[in-house]
């Protein structure tokens, strides 16, 4: 790591006397001022003043690691390229595991170097202020994580396939202030009002919330590591490879799972559709938008089927062929997954397996149009990249004009046709209805539809594969 070349490069522009000696003075300063400004005050003991402190040098760290780190590492990639050096840094002989690591620790050497100071007078405050050591030790590492997974994603997010304009990490930065500074202020600050560790039940195992909470992020700052890697290795692949996508699945549903499996057993939870409407709704969000980060487009399509023609001797690829390796074998797995563990969770709940499934059944009707629209998209790109605009306006009216129609004529099964919709009325109670079948049947003439489409542009890709084959082999002749 100490011969990472990025490393050696930013060091030598971060730790200049003057850069450093303003940044010193900034960051001395300020400690300075909250110790002091702390101390003026007569309302609140020795003991108080310490807790404050605590507090404040945690608000203080979550700026300096979660904020301006990421925002460090998120402005390389910007950067290089409106100093039109992208293409040096592209070519520097080192891996994307080298870039990665050089980026990370490279931009963020003095910000590391505070943390440090600052993780010290959190520790010495806290510890004075009566803060449980454990305590303590688990705030740090959810300052770290969080920092790593910040770090990680907002590098992440600055890189983008199409190198005219670089991905911008504002909107992590904007998730984060929004999503998570609240709720981790208000965590720690829970943690050192009762002076106790927080637990939650996971597995049936008191774990608790900070560790838990540390554990979580830097599972997802791993695979959001591997997913830099592998744009800096692959550009023009998406963002999962996809083993990658399923073991990924699998992952977040066995993290909900944890959290979920005490609440369905519990004593009190039986027959209460609460937790199984939260855990689908959750698993839904963050599982069925995984094949939109591993989607083949159009050329990978014919690169994937030259591949499998040379394996097959030369023989022709076949409609059959393409749709077995396409984004929607993918999507399909993915579903499968998410099925499977909803359907343990609503068993487990509510002990109908059989409104369950048919639950899963039609909210398959939608998934599958999604998938369809999102392969129209992948195939039809290529040719002209503004159908996404137009689709992304179809899947719009897919879902906001069903509900507007139920509100305004008063019908509640017009609204069904949305998902939204759906889970609303169809989740109010625990027995399936039989009103619930006719989004499936509306969502078949969809797919119909689309699949029409779908279908004629691979019969298009194997006509193209034919040809560039045969002109290949004339060519040679």
């Amino acid at each position: 790591m100490l011969n990472n070349a990025l490393i050696a490069r930013y060091r030598f522009s971060t730790f200049r006397p003057g850069q450093l000696i303003i940044w010193a003075t900034i960051y001395l300063t300020t400690v300075f001022l909250m110790i002091w400004m702390n101390s003026l005050t007569t309302e609140f003991t020795q003991h108080q003043i310490y807790e404050n402190l605590y507090l404040q040098f945690i608000v203080v760290q979550i700026i300096v690691l979660w904020l301006i780190g990421a925002w460090n590492c998120g402005s390389v990639v910007p950067n290089e390229l409106k100093r039109n050096s992208y293409v040096f840094f592209r070519l520097l002989p080192m891996s994307g595991v080298q870039k990665t690591v050089g980026v990370l620790i490279g931009r963020n050497l003095l910000v590391g170097l505070t943390a440090v100071v600052n993780f010290a007078l959190i520790a010495y405050f806290g510890l004075a202020a009566g803060v449980p050591r454990s305590v303590v030790i688990q705030v740090i590492c959810v300052l770290i994580a969080g920092g790593v997974l910040f770090g990680t994603g907002s590098l992440l997010s600055s890189i983008r396939t199409s190198r005219k304009k670089a991905g911008n990490p504002t909107i992590v930065l904007i998730i984060f202030c929004f999503f998570f500074l609240p709720q981790t202020i208000g965590l720690m600050a829970w943690n050192k009002i009762h002076m106790r560790v927080v637990e939650v039940e996971f597995y049936y195992a008191e774990v608790p919330v900070l560790v838990i909470s540390a554990a979580i992020a830097l599972y997802l700052a791993c695979w959001a590591f591997l997913g830099a890697v592998r744009k800096f290795t692959a550009e023009d692949k998406p963002l999962f490879a996809r083993p990658a996508a399923v073991i990924f699945a699998l992952g977040i549903e066995a993290i909900l799972i944890g959290f979920f499996l005490p609440c369905v057993l519990g004593e009190d939870s039986s027959g209460d559709m609460d937790y199984s409407v939260m855990f689908w709704s959750m698993s839904m969000a963050l599982i069925w938008p995984l094949a939109a980060f591993a989607l083949w487009r159009y050329d990978r399509y014919l690169e994937e089927s030259s591949n499998l023609s040379v394996r097959r001797r030369h023989r022709a690829v076949g409609t059959l062929d393409i749709v077995g390796m396409s984004n929607i074998k993918l999507a399909l797995i993915t579903y499968v997954i998410w099925a499977g563990f909803a359907l343990m969770i609503w068993q487990m709940n509510t002990q109908l397996p059989l409104d369950g499934l048919a639950h899963i059944a039609v909210l398959f009707s939608f998934y599958i149009v999604f998938v369809l629209l999102l392969e129209t998209i992948a195939l039809c790109r290529a040719d002209n990249t503004r159908v996404i605009f137009l689709v992304g306006f179809i899947a719009i009216l897919y879902v906001i004009l069903p509900i507007l129609l139920g509100v305004l004529l008063e019908e509640s099964q017009i609204g069904m046709l949305s998902i939204f919709g759906y889970l609303s009325e169809c989740f109010g109670e625990v027995e399936f209805r039989t009103a619930g079948w006719i989004p499936a049947m509306v969502n078949a003439a969809y797919a119909m539809v689309l699949a029409v489409f779908v279908t004629q542009r691979y019969r298009t890709i194997g006509r193209t594969r034919a040809a560039m084959q045969t002109r290949k082999l004339t060519e040679n002749v």
